[in-house]
């Protein structure tokens, strides 16, 4: 069955398919390269599955994006190892703080006033990022600097990491749009604060980047006093998709240890609980916590 839709100059055909013992699955052909994104497709060129028309219980994927090889996890990554795993950590610094779903911050002043740190996640290697907050609307992502280790130096929109190349650490930075896609080629320059030191850590069930740095791009971390900082994480699929409820905007006291999260309500969800508020729709934005943020690392025009 087909039927023929119109938007404004292109055509889109929902074609419906379905063969003995398959439920019935959907796809839009597309006949304007210009009204398909392809980011999330690998079928052939103008034919993407609908999702509304995919058998969501026997569905193999609960995601539209292919998963790590890896996922998911093994059964031995349990809560109770994954805290064995951070208390272990913790020991190589002097102050270490947990972060909303999986994330845990590290870290000990140095001498020479170097940053010696580590974040970690409850999680396979995908993606793993820290940075500063930005000004943004959503979750204090846009117009800011962030470092993050890929599981692939080598990524594309349109296939994903290729995994072919080794793991990486980048600068990037994130503008007004959030996917990576809008932001995928790395900055060359890591500005007045210099490159640092990084390591990337990759075990079967969890993840961490290692870093020794005076700053981010071209602002030092105010070590006498506090910064505000973002992290993001993603361990399920090959293609830097959503983080999900692995992300956070929080403040840390260098020297006290001290450390605030902000918390968040969108779509009825807190993001530092993971429950449900009862909210209305109007208010799925609400945040609550830390003030706002008031300092940028956003280019002088």
């Amino acid at each position: 069955m087909t039927t023929v839709m119109g938007i404004g100059n292109h055509s889109i055909h929902i074609i419906q398919q379905s063969s003995a013992g398959c439920a019935p699955s959907c796809y839009l052909h597309i006949t304007s390269r210009l009204a398909c994104n392809l980011t999330l497709c690998h079928l052939p060129p103008f034919l993407i599955r609908f999702p509304a028309c995919i058998d969501a219980a026997n569905a193999p994927n609960a995601t539209d994006l292919d998963p790590l090889p890896n996922y998911p996890r093994a059964e031995t990554c349990t809560d109770e190892a994954h805290e064995a795993w951070v208390a272990e950590n913790s020991k190589e610094y002097d102050h270490a703080n947990s972060l909303p779903h999986g994330g845990h911050f590290y870290w000990s002043i140095e001498d020479d006033n170097q940053v010696r740190g580590m974040i970690s996640f409850n999680g396979l290697f995908g993606y793993l990022s820290y940075g500063w907050a930005g000004v943004g609307p959503r979750n204090e992502m846009q117009q800011s600097h962030v470092v993050m280790a890929k599981v692939s130096a080598e990524y594309s929109a349109r296939y994903g990491f290729n995994f072919d190349v080794d793991p990486a650490v980048h600068l990037h930075w994130i503008g007004d749009d959030l996917s990576l896609r809008h932001w995928q080629e790395p900055l060359e320059d890591w500005g007045a604060s210099g490159k640092g030191e990084h390591e990337i850590v990759e075990e079967d069930c969890f993840t961490a980047l290692k870093f020794k740095t005076v700053g981010i791009h071209d602002r030092p971390f105010n070590i006498t006093g506090t910064d505000r900082l973002i992290w993001a994480a993603n361990g399920e699929d090959m293609f830097a998709g959503y983080h999900g409820l692995s992300r956070a905007v929080f403040t840390v006291n260098w020297m006290t240890g001290e450390q605030e999260v902000k918390c968040s309500i969108a779509h009825g969800i807190n993001s530092c609980t993971g429950l449900r508020n009862e909210v209305q729709e109007e208010e799925a934005e609400l945040e609550t916590g830390l003030p706002p943020v008031t300092m940028t690392d956003a280019p002088n025009d």
